[in-house]
């Protein structure tokens, strides 16, 4: 969102880097990109048609349409891209806890191919029910109607592209929670950077996060 947006925009220009914020339907962000000069630039288009187009990126955060194919792809993506170092970005992720963990939600259902998507309605969800409910929490967001299965949620996309030949050169760090937050990065960028490494091999939650 616009807040967020704004955080980042903020950083790179103490850091003197560059933001892009890739958002089809950006909220709150009218005059932000105006405000924040050469910082900040936002593509009003999906990831999916935007990555492919960025070719250097020092970290990519993943924090839009929560689902298998959505994930899945961008993450094959970002690490096509090389940073400043001529290494892979830095990975950070929204939504590798519950409720997307092993369930899609979908933004907009028609950008996802008929193959790539499950049955869905829009309609809440409840911790341990692997069905949908109007009683639920999140009820105007449309859900798959299931929870589990193959290629089925963010987290579950995370660990296919693990599985995958790009994937197995990266280092995951999943933080659990409510809605949960991950961490990949290459083993180039953690060979140059010890302390990195060093701060995911320690990375946890504590227990009132979880």
């Amino acid at each position: 969102g616009g807040a967020q947006t704004a955080l980042l925009a903020e950083y790179c220009a103490q850091a003197g880097g560059t933001a892009i914020s890739i958002d089809p339907s950006p909220v709150g962000t009218q005059d932000l990109e105006r405000r924040s000069g050469n910082t900040l630039s936002i593509e009003r288009r999906p990831s999916l048609d935007v990555l492919p187009q960025v070719n250097t990126c020092d970290a990519v955060l993943i924090d839009g349409d929560h689902n298998h194919y959505t994930v899945f792809h961008e993450l094959g993506l970002a690490s096509a891209m090389r940073g400043s170092g001529g290494h892979p970005p830095l990975i950070l992720m929204h939504d590798t806890g519950w409720p997307c963990a092993r369930r899609d939600m979908y933004y907009e259902p028609g950008r996802i191919p008929a193959d790539a998507i499950h049955p869905h309605e829009r309609s809440g969800l409840i911790p341990g029910n692997a069905d949908t409910s109007p009683h639920g929490m999140f009820p105007h967001d449309v859900h798959a109607l299931r929870e589990g299965g193959e290629r089925n949620g963010v987290l579950t996309a995370v660990e296919d592209f693990l599985k995958t030949g790009a994937g197995q050169a990266f280092t995951f760090v999943n933080l659990p929670g409510l809605h949960g937050y991950g961490i990949l990065a290459h083993r180039d960028l953690l060979a140059a950077h010890p302390a990195l490494n060093e701060f995911l091999g320690r990375c946890r939650l504590d227990d009132f996060a979880r």
